[in-house]
């Protein structure tokens, strides 16, 4: 955007405590370029009733998830709740800014736009088969190459994985989302999109323990909107993962808690469960 000659406007860490500045933000200075991460979104589609009631978007304005990856159903969410569509972008701050861009809505998991000009990429991945993702750009961040002087004629590794066809990126995960299950690619990404999917489910945190027979085993954590309908949202989850996923990529159990820890802006510590 600053190389197009826009105006950028920064704001500080948005929490819960001040969520209200988005719409502020938006307003003040008639935003028609806006960059929400996932966590961000989530947490307006979860206080529509409350923050952002009476609030609707301009039709000019152009909304682009950046920062890691949206859920399609939380994507699908948005753009019933607030009659806008979401643009995806996949970007890498060493090699300054993005890689993809959506030019077309897509519901596909894990779609991440079309490649932007003069990238390289490198990766033998299939959708049943993703591998790591490597990237080539002839922009790198000067602090990052001051640190890496080699980079400048490398390829940088993204440390995610995926596959392209046809100048389409899709990403399924990070090397610790994606598990091999049964000699089987499981994406835990996967399992949590289809999670949020059920209604009465407001958090989820899908993670991989080591397990003898299969190698991993898949402990889903669930905190729903009311802990007594804990059994009739049970049951919801099993039918839609039974129609989604096969047996090695169903979660082995299903756990509610009654909260899931978050940071000020809503992601998910995972790290709590390991």
């Amino acid at each position: 955007p600053l190389i197009c000659g826009s105006s950028i406007v920064l704001y500080h860490q948005i929490k819960l405590a001040n969520l209200k500045e988005i719409i502020l933000k938006i307003k003040k200075f008639k935003i028609s370029q806006l960059y929400l991460t996932p966590t961000m979104i989530l947490m307006m589609i979860r206080y529509k009733q409350i923050i952002f009631k009476n609030f609707k978007f301009e039709n000019k304005i152009n909304i682009i998830s950046t920062s890691s990856f949206l859920y399609p159903d939380v994507k699908n969410k948005f753009s019933k709740i607030y009659k806008k569509n979401i643009r995806n972008c996949y970007g890498i701050t060493e090699l300054c800014g993005s890689i993809s861009y959506e030019k077309k809505i897509n519901m596909n998991f894990g779609y991440a736009g079309n490649l932007i000009p003069n990238i390289d990429i490198r990766c033998k991945g299939s959708k049943n088969k993703p591998q790591k993702i490597y990237f080539k750009s002839k922009c790198i961040c000067q602090s990052y190459l001051n640190i890496n002087k080699s980079m400048k004629s490398k390829f940088f590794d993204s440390g995610d994985l995926g596959y392209v066809v046809n100048n389409e990126l899709f990403i399924l995960g990070r090397s610790g989302e994606l598990i091999k299950k049964g000699g089987m690619f499981v994406s835990l990404t996967k399992i949590e999109q289809i999670a949020l999917g059920v209604e009465g489910v407001i958090t989820v945190a899908a993670i991989c323990k080591k397990e003898k027979m299969y190698g991993a085993e898949i402990y889903l954590y669930i905190q729903a909107n009311s802990f007594n309908n804990r059994k009739i949202i049970k049951n919801k989850l099993y039918s839609k993962f039974n129609n989604s996923l096969n047996t090695l990529e169903s979660p082995d159990k299903i756990v509610f808690v009654k909260k899931i820890p978050t940071t000020v802006i809503g992601k998910v510590k995972k790290f709590y469960y390991n």
